[in-house]
């Protein structure tokens, strides 16, 4: 198994925080397999957060849009 590459990024700032528990559940209906834990092959997405800012990763550029594209992020 080789590591797993997320491309696509999309930053979420602090003023977004009380919504990330939502963005995790749409992206895994959404998107499929992922987390803060996600170094699998079949894992489409991943999150890293500090201090409140995070960072959502992707492996396709299609998912990092309509990500964005949902929750209203620039």
């Amino acid at each position: 198994m080789g590591a797993v590459k997320f491309k696509y990024k999309v930053n979420v700032d602090k003023r977004q925080y009380h919504n990330l528990m939502g963005m995790m559940d749409w992206c895994r209906d959404s998107i499929g397999g992922g987390g803060y834990i996600a170094h699998h092959d079949w894992d489409y997405w991943h999150i890293a957060s500090m201090f409140g800012n995070s960072t959502f990763s992707f492996r396709r550029e299609q998912d990092a849009v309509m990500f964005a594209l949902k929750w209203h992020i620039e």
